[in-house]
Protein backbone atom coordinates (compact mmCIF):
# COMPACT_ATOMS: atom_id res chain seq x y z
CA UNK A 1 0.00 0.00 0.00
CA UNK A 2 1.29 3.56 -0.54
CA UNK A 3 0.51 5.81 2.38
CA UNK A 4 0.00 9.86 2.42
CA UNK A 5 1.21 11.21 6.01
CA UNK A 6 0.33 14.38 7.48
CA UNK A 7 1.45 15.73 10.37
CA UNK A 8 -0.74 17.72 12.62
CA UNK A 9 1.49 19.82 15.28
CA UNK A 10 -1.48 21.31 17.35
CA UNK A 11 -2.83 17.75 18.84
CA UNK A 12 0.84 16.47 18.33
CA UNK A 13 -0.66 13.26 16.11
CA UNK A 14 -0.08 11.68 13.10
CA UNK A 15 -2.69 10.37 10.43
CA UNK A 16 -2.62 8.13 7.95
CA UNK A 17 -4.62 8.19 4.39
CA UNK A 18 -4.88 6.12 1.44
CA UNK A 19 -3.79 7.61 -1.72
CA UNK A 20 -7.14 5.01 -3.34
CA UNK A 21 -9.37 6.45 -1.33
CA UNK A 22 -8.18 10.34 -0.64
CA UNK A 23 -11.21 11.97 -1.50
CA UNK A 24 -12.77 10.35 1.15
CA UNK A 25 -10.59 12.23 3.71
CA UNK A 26 -11.18 9.92 6.79
CA UNK A 27 -7.49 8.60 7.84
CA UNK A 28 -6.97 5.09 7.89
CA UNK A 29 -5.06 5.28 11.35
CA UNK A 30 -4.00 8.08 13.53
CA UNK A 31 -2.32 8.15 16.62
CA UNK A 32 -0.83 10.72 19.35
CA UNK A 33 2.77 10.90 19.30
CA UNK A 34 2.78 12.19 22.54
CA UNK A 35 4.82 15.52 22.16
CA UNK A 36 4.93 18.86 19.47
CA UNK A 37 5.53 17.20 15.96
CA UNK A 38 7.41 19.52 13.92
CA UNK A 39 8.27 17.46 11.17
CA UNK A 40 7.20 13.77 9.65
CA UNK A 41 8.96 11.10 6.96
CA UNK A 42 8.48 7.62 5.88
CA UNK A 43 10.93 4.98 5.40
CA UNK A 44 10.46 2.75 2.99
CA UNK A 45 12.21 0.27 3.64
CA UNK A 46 11.56 -0.52 7.04
CA UNK A 47 7.58 0.97 6.73
CA UNK A 48 8.15 3.05 9.72
CA UNK A 49 7.50 6.42 10.28
CA UNK A 50 9.28 9.15 12.08
CA UNK A 51 8.18 12.51 14.24
CA UNK A 52 10.91 15.25 14.91
CA UNK A 53 9.52 16.15 17.88
CA UNK A 54 10.32 18.88 21.22
CA UNK A 55 9.41 17.52 24.61
CA UNK A 56 9.28 19.37 27.36
CA UNK A 57 10.94 18.45 30.88
CA UNK A 58 11.34 19.52 34.73
CA UNK A 59 15.11 20.94 35.13
CA UNK A 60 16.81 22.66 38.04
CA UNK A 61 18.91 25.67 37.89
CA UNK A 62 21.52 26.42 40.38
CA UNK A 63 19.78 27.90 42.88
CA UNK A 64 17.52 25.07 42.78
CA UNK A 65 14.36 25.90 41.36
CA UNK A 66 12.75 24.09 39.29
CA UNK A 67 12.56 25.32 35.39
CA UNK A 68 10.87 23.82 32.33
CA UNK A 69 13.25 23.10 29.97
CA UNK A 70 13.37 21.12 26.23
CA UNK A 71 14.51 18.69 24.48
CA UNK A 72 14.51 17.41 20.72
CA UNK A 73 13.56 13.82 20.09
CA UNK A 74 12.78 11.64 16.89
CA UNK A 75 10.18 9.15 17.59
CA UNK A 76 9.94 6.36 15.52
CA UNK A 77 6.45 4.39 14.61
CA UNK A 78 4.62 1.53 12.72
CA UNK A 79 1.97 1.57 10.56
CA UNK A 80 -0.48 0.60 13.16
CA UNK A 81 0.78 3.01 15.42
CA UNK A 82 3.45 1.34 17.82
CA UNK A 83 6.07 3.10 18.83
CA UNK A 84 9.40 1.15 17.78
CA UNK A 85 12.06 3.25 19.00
CA UNK A 86 12.79 6.96 20.29
CA UNK A 87 16.62 8.91 19.57
CA UNK A 88 17.23 11.96 22.15
CA UNK A 89 18.52 14.03 19.41
CA UNK A 90 19.78 16.93 21.50
CA UNK A 91 20.24 18.09 25.07
CA UNK A 92 18.56 20.62 27.24
CA UNK A 93 17.69 23.77 25.54
CA UNK A 94 17.33 21.76 22.30
CA UNK A 95 14.72 21.30 19.42
CA UNK A 96 14.44 18.69 16.98
CA UNK A 97 13.10 20.76 13.53
CA UNK A 98 13.28 18.08 10.88
CA UNK A 99 13.78 14.37 9.83
CA UNK A 100 14.50 12.84 6.79
CA UNK A 101 14.43 9.17 5.25
CA UNK A 102 17.27 7.59 3.21
CA UNK A 103 15.72 6.83 -0.41
CA UNK A 104 17.23 3.11 -0.01
CA UNK A 105 18.99 2.55 3.17
CA UNK A 106 17.75 2.21 6.68
CA UNK A 107 19.01 5.72 8.16
CA UNK A 108 16.83 8.81 8.53
CA UNK A 109 18.24 12.64 9.01
CA UNK A 110 17.58 15.10 12.01
CA UNK A 111 17.88 18.83 11.77
CA UNK A 112 17.96 20.83 14.81
CA UNK A 113 18.69 24.05 16.88
CA UNK A 114 22.11 23.40 17.69
CA UNK A 115 22.80 23.46 14.05
CA UNK A 116 24.33 19.83 13.57
CA UNK A 117 22.50 17.19 11.44
CA UNK A 118 22.61 13.95 12.29
CA UNK A 119 22.66 10.63 10.73
CA UNK A 120 20.93 7.77 12.70
CA UNK A 121 21.19 3.97 11.59
CA UNK A 122 17.23 3.03 12.55
CA UNK A 123 18.17 -0.71 12.90
CA UNK A 124 21.22 -0.19 16.02
CA UNK A 125 19.38 2.78 16.97
CA UNK A 126 22.75 4.64 16.88
CA UNK A 127 24.09 8.02 15.52
CA UNK A 128 26.19 7.28 12.33
CA UNK A 129 27.99 10.67 11.47
CA UNK A 130 27.69 14.38 12.21
CA UNK A 131 27.63 17.63 10.25
CA UNK A 132 28.21 21.17 11.72
CA UNK A 133 26.43 23.62 9.74
CA UNK A 134 29.44 25.77 10.41
CA UNK A 135 28.10 28.85 8.17
CA UNK A 136 24.66 29.24 10.58
CA UNK A 137 24.42 31.07 14.02
CA UNK A 138 21.99 30.44 16.52
CA UNK A 139 19.19 32.65 17.53
CA UNK A 140 16.15 31.85 19.24
CA UNK A 141 14.32 30.11 16.31
CA UNK A 142 17.26 29.64 15.04
CA UNK A 143 18.62 26.10 13.49
CA UNK A 144 18.38 23.50 10.29
CA UNK A 145 14.31 24.15 9.58
CA UNK A 146 14.72 21.14 7.03
CA UNK A 147 16.77 18.33 5.88
CA UNK A 148 16.65 16.31 3.26
CA UNK A 149 18.88 13.36 1.13
CA UNK A 150 19.43 14.32 -2.27
CA UNK A 151 17.97 11.71 -4.99
CA UNK A 152 20.56 9.64 -4.89
CA UNK A 153 20.94 8.97 -0.96
CA UNK A 154 24.63 10.25 -1.39
CA UNK A 155 24.51 14.07 -0.56
CA UNK A 156 22.89 16.02 2.38
CA UNK A 157 20.99 18.94 2.16
CA UNK A 158 19.98 21.73 4.63
CA UNK A 159 18.20 24.76 4.82
CA UNK A 160 18.59 27.72 8.05
CA UNK A 161 16.81 31.02 8.71
CA UNK A 162 19.31 33.26 8.42
CA UNK A 163 21.18 32.54 4.92
CA UNK A 164 17.70 31.31 2.88
CA UNK A 165 19.50 29.51 1.36
CA UNK A 166 19.69 25.40 0.20
CA UNK A 167 22.75 24.40 1.37
CA UNK A 168 25.13 20.95 -0.08
CA UNK A 169 26.84 18.45 1.82
CA UNK A 170 28.67 15.51 1.49
CA UNK A 171 28.73 13.23 4.40
CA UNK A 172 32.03 14.20 5.36
CA UNK A 173 30.56 17.70 6.35
CA UNK A 174 32.00 19.56 2.91
CA UNK A 175 29.98 21.80 1.51
CA UNK A 176 29.56 21.41 -2.40
CA UNK A 177 27.20 24.35 -3.18
CA UNK A 178 25.09 26.78 -1.17
CA UNK A 179 21.47 28.08 -3.50
CA UNK A 180 20.59 31.12 -3.35
CA UNK A 181 17.47 33.49 -4.47
CA UNK A 182 14.56 32.91 -2.00
CA UNK A 183 13.44 35.96 -0.28
CA UNK A 184 12.16 34.32 2.95
CA UNK A 185 13.25 31.42 5.23
CA UNK A 186 13.04 27.83 3.31
CA UNK A 187 10.74 25.87 5.94
CA UNK A 188 10.50 22.73 4.05
CA UNK A 189 13.00 20.70 1.00
CA UNK A 190 10.74 17.82 -0.77
CA UNK A 191 12.41 15.60 -3.34
CA UNK A 192 11.20 14.72 -6.42
CA UNK A 193 11.99 11.14 -6.78
CA UNK A 194 13.50 8.89 -9.86
CA UNK A 195 15.89 12.22 -10.60
CA UNK A 196 19.60 11.39 -11.34
CA UNK A 197 22.15 13.89 -9.30
CA UNK A 198 22.72 16.07 -12.47
CA UNK A 199 18.85 16.50 -13.18
CA UNK A 200 18.99 17.56 -9.56
CA UNK A 201 21.30 19.92 -9.73
CA UNK A 202 20.32 21.40 -12.97
CA UNK A 203 17.00 21.94 -10.86
CA UNK A 204 17.96 23.59 -7.67
CA UNK A 205 20.31 25.68 -9.69
CA UNK A 206 17.15 27.76 -11.37
CA UNK A 207 17.02 29.71 -8.54
CA UNK A 208 20.15 31.39 -8.30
Amino acid sequence: KQWYQRRVAITAGIALFSVDHSDILVPSEKWDVGAPCYDYCYLSCREWIFAANIVRVSDFNGRGDVMMRSIGEVRGFDLEGEEVMKLTVTGMGGCCYAVASHPTEPTILSGSSDHVIREWNVDSQTLVRTIADTSSYGWTYGGNWSVSYDPTGCYVLSTEPHSMSLRLYTFEGNLVDEMKGHADCINKIKIVPGLSFREFNDNCNLIT
